[in-house]
């Protein structure tokens, strides 16, 4: 068993050696560090990857890129935290006032969740319906 596994291991050793033969050596690491430091260099950044000198320009569109972008997802943000507070915070409270055995806390909280879940976004649908019918009922006038 010995000798079949290290002659096993000896074959895979010859043909990484073959093949290292064949193809001749990779890019020793010292290089890759060293290319790396050059295109690091070229695209301005120091030893430490950072560059010495700011430019407010860059500096102020990166800044405005990202408040702009803040400002774009805070509503999505706010919907999600909604979304997430109507099946959550409800059924916790249901539970409270409710005081259900210990077997049927996790149905208690799964039916109302679904409920108020599903009645949430009926009437959020109806509300933003109702809006846009008036809005473009008032383009018709």
């Amino acid at each position: 068993m010995l000798r079949s596994l290290i002659s096993h291991i000896a074959g895979a050793a010859a043909a990484i050696f073959h093949e290292i033969e064949r193809t001749g050596p990779s890019i020793h690491p010292g290089r890759r560090v060293e290319r790396y430091a050059r295109l690091a260099a070229l695209l301005g950044a120091g030893e430490a990857g950072v560059p010495r000198r700011y430019h407010w320009p860059n500096v102020l569109a990166h800044a405005g890129g990202q408040l702009g972008l803040l400002a774009l997802l805070t509503p999505v943000a706010l919907v999600g935290w909604v979304a997430w507070l109507v099946p959550y915070w409800p059924p916790t409270l249901t539970v409270r006032i409710a005081r259900p055995k210990l077997d049927a806390v996790a149905s208690y909280k799964l039916v109302v969740a679904f409920l108020l879940f599903l009645a949430f976004w009926t009437a959020l649908a109806w509300a933003v319906a109702g809006r846009c019918r008036d809005h473009f009922a008032s383009l018709d006038e």
